[in-house]
């Protein structure tokens, strides 16, 4: 006598779901001077931290529109409370607004953090300053400026 078995092949599904609340980091802390000259170079710190303890990204924007395409864009990651250090010159008096915004790996974004700025004329001759200012911010055309007074020159 045969004897024939049927072997069913159970499939047992478990769905898990993993409830993780993920809070953005807090409002980044800003610091640095608030009533300063102009054409002088000043220093910023600032950082933020994350409760969950994930890594933290920036975005900073000088409140003005010549360094504003220098650092656009995200930097990052930093570890959660790591203070960063940042250097800005304005060239022009008036008043500015420095913002930090920080988000995590997940995207979640802190609020702004806001600096607001008075600066004033510095006493330098506008002439000098621009001067010096052109060779401090514009080492990239030293290449260029050499190449042409090399052609000049022949």
């Amino acid at each position: 006598m045969d004897h024939n078995f049927i072997f069913y092949l159970a499939e047992d599904k478990t769905w898990v779901v993993i409830d993780e609340t993920n809070t953005p980091p807090n409002k980044p802390i800003l610091k640095g001077p608030t009533n300063i000259k102009n054409g002088t170079l000043y220093e910023y710190t600032f950082y933020a931290i994350d409760t969950d303890g994930d890594d933290v990204y920036y975005y900073q924007n000088w409140g003005d529109t010549f360094w504003a395409r220098w650092w656009e864009g995200w930097i990052g990651p930093y570890k959660s409370g790591e203070e960063l250090l940042l250097e800005n010159i304005w060239n022009e008096k008036g008043n500015y607004t420095v913002r930090v915004k920080a988000k995590d790996k997940y995207e979640a974004k802190s609020d702004w953090a806001i600096l607001k700025l008075k600066i004033s004329k510095n006493k330098e001759s506008t002439r000098d300053l621009s001067f010096k200012n052109f060779f401090d911010f514009n080492l990239h055309y030293f290449p260029i400026i050499k190449l042409l007074i090399r052609i000049l020159g022949q």
